[in-house]
C-alpha cells in the first residue's frame, strides 16, 4: 500500500488525506528506507523532541517530501558524511511570518534535515525549488524532487526554507502544523474495537479477491452480505432486493458498467440509496463526480479493516 501511494504521489497531484500522525514514527520509517538505499559511508542521526504533538498530515506525501530531501542530502555526500534529522516545537511570531507568508503565528513542528556535504552555491540556491531545475546529470535527476516537496509542504499549510554554505553542508527547515490535540504520554497503540451491525450490505467489485475479503470481513462483524462481481450483476440484484439492502459498497473502476453507471442506475430505483465508494485512485474524477451526485463517503483502496468498518457505520448511522 505504501509503495503504491508513493508512486501515485509522484505521478500526479494527489488529494490530501490528512490525519493526526506522530512525526517520530514517520521519521523512523524514512530512516529505515534510507538505510537500505544510501551509501553505508553516511551516518544517519535523529533527534526528536519527546512527546511532540501529532502533526496534521497526509503521511504518504510528507514521507515522500522528507525522503526527497534526504536523498538529495545523501547525493551531496559522495564520500560519506552525516545526515541529521531533527524535530522540535518552534513558536512562530508575526515577524517570522513576514518572511514565511504561508505561516500564521503559533506553534509548529520544525523538522530539520542537515548534511555536511558540498553545499549549494549562492547563485543557484534561490532556484532549487523551481520545477526541472537540477545540477545533476540527466541520468541522476529530473529536477522535480524538491519542486514536489515544496508543493507538498505548502499544501499542508506549512513552509520550507534552505540554508547552505559551500563546503560545509546544507540544512532544510520544514515547518508543519500540529494537530489540535496533544499526544498522550504513552505512544503505544490503543486497540480500538471495530463496530459491526446486522444490516444487509451489497458489495460490488470486479476483483474476486476483494469481494471475498470484504464479504468475510463484514460477515464477521455481523452484517448480511450480498456480493456482485460486475455492474450488471449489481443492477439485477438491486432491482430484485433493493428494499432489503441497507448499504452498497461500490467499486468505481469496473469494465463495461463502471461505478458511475451503477450508482446512477441504483439511484433511479431508490433515490435514498446509501453508498460507500471505493477506488485505488484518490483523485479519480469519477470519485468526485459520485460524491457530488450523492454517494456518502469515499474509501481509498487498499483499505484497512478499521477504515472500511468505520465508513460503513458512519453511513448507516446517517453521520455521512
Amino acid at each position: 500500500k505504501d509503495l503504491t501511494m508513493k508512486l501515485l504521489t509522484f505521478a500526479r497531484k494527489d488529494k490530501l488525506n490528512v490525519r493526526p500522525y506522530p512525526i517520530d514514527i514517520l521519521v523512523g520509517d524514512v530512516v529505515t528506507m534510507l538505510e537500505r538505499s544510501i551509501s553505508k559511508k553516511i551516518e544517519i542521526k535523529t533527534n526528536i523532541e519527546e512527546n511532540l504533538p501529532d502533526l496534521l498530515m497526509d503521511t504518504n506525501q510528507i514521507h515522500q517530501a522528507l525522503l526527497n530531501i534526504c536523498t538529495n542530502a545523501a547525493d551531496a555526500m559522495p564520500d560519506g558524511g552525516t545526515l541529521s534529522i531533527d524535530a522540535r516545537t518552534y513558536d512562530v511570531d508575526s515577524n517570522f511570518c513576514s518572511i514565511h507568508d504561508n505561516l500564521s503565528p503559533g506553534s509548529y513542528c520544525r523538522l530539520s534535515v542537515r548534511d555536511n556535504g558540498v553545499g549549494i552555491s549562492k547563485n543557484i540556491i534561490d532556484k532549487i525549488f523551481d520545477p526541472f531545475f537540477t545540477t545533476k546529470s540527466s541520468e541522476k535527476g529530473t529536477g522535480l524532487g524538491l519542486s514536489v516537496t515544496h508543493g507538498i509542504i505548502k499544501n499542508h499549510n506549512g513552509d520550507i526554507g534552505v540554508y547552505s554554505e559551500m563546503g560545509h553542508g546544507t540544512e532544510f527547515r520544514i515547518f508543519l502544523p500540529f494537530a489540535e490535540y496533544e499526544r498522550p504520554e504513552s505512544t503505544k497503540a490503543v486497540e480500538k474495537k471495530i463496530a459491526g451491525g446486522s444490516e444487509t450490505i451489497m458489495v460490488v467489485d470486479d476483483e474476486v479477491s476483494i469481494l471475498s475479503f470484504v464479504d468475510r470481513l463484514l460477515s464477521d462483524l455481523g452484517y448480511k452480505v450480498i456480493t456482485a462481481n460486475s455492474g450488471m450483476e449489481a443492477f439485477d440484484l438491486y432491482r430484485d432486493r433493493n428494499d432489503k439492502i441497507d448499504l452498497v459498497i461500490l467499486d468505481i473502476m469496473m469494465p463495461k458498467m463502471d461505478g458511475n453507471d451503477v450508482y446512477a442506475a441504483l439511484k433511479k430505483m431508490r433515490p435514498d440509496v446509501k453508498c460507500v465508494i471505493s477506488s485505488g485512485f484518490s483523485v479519480d474524477r469519477k470519485a468526485d463526480k459520485l460524491i457530488k451526485s450523492g454517494a456518502n463517503i469515499f474509501v481509498q483502496k487498499p483499505f484497512r479493516i478499521e477504515e472500511l468498518a468505520d465508513a460503513v457505520r458512519q453511513v448507516l448511522d446517517n453521520k455521512r
